[in-house]
């Protein structure tokens, strides 16, 4: 089942390696609303995702990272926690801005505020790429707290 949603990446021209992408991310949420938990097939076959460097090197990432965005409470906390490492591993290396946003928007709303300034902070002394993904994130973070507390105290 995701053997064929991975052919579908493989398969893709460079041109429209980014419209397959966001294909299969809607493909994928489609095959997830069957589960209360999302199996490991599943999760392993989004860490092979963000594992490849032609998918970082191009757009539509967002898309993956909206859709289990909606789905975040279906993954296990060692799923979350894979998940977050992976994300931390590789965001230096997608080219795309939009996907390097996503990625911290991503963080900032699907993990514990304590945590996504935590990686936030790590990821702001590395690469120009990774402070993108920091920056991006604390803003979004910034927005998120400005409702119910002050963020110049964190």
């Amino acid at each position: 089942m995701f053997n064929d949603l991975w052919l579908q990446i493989e398969q893709a021209n460079d041109k429209k390696l980014s419209r397959v992408i966001s294909a299969v991310a809607e493909k994928y949420d489609e095959m997830m609303l069957e589960y209360s938990v999302i199996p490991d097939e599943g999760f392993d076959f989004l860490l092979r995702i963000f594992s490849c460097p032609r998918v970082l090197g191009a757009g539509g990432i967002e898309h993956l990272l909206l859709e289990i965005n909606v789905d975040f409470i279906k993954y296990s906390p060692v799923q979350r926690t894979k998940l977050l490492d992976k994300l931390i591993e590789v965001c230096g290396t997608v080219s795309n801005e939009l996907g390097r946003h996503s990625i911290g928007d991503f963080v900032a709303r699907a993990y514990p505020e304590e945590l996504a300034l935590e990686t936030f902070h790590t990821l702001s002394k590395k690469g120009t790429f990774e402070r993108h993904v920091a920056f991006a994130g604390l803003d979004v973070l910034r927005m998120r707290t400005n409702r119910g507390g002050n963020p110049n105290n964190r």
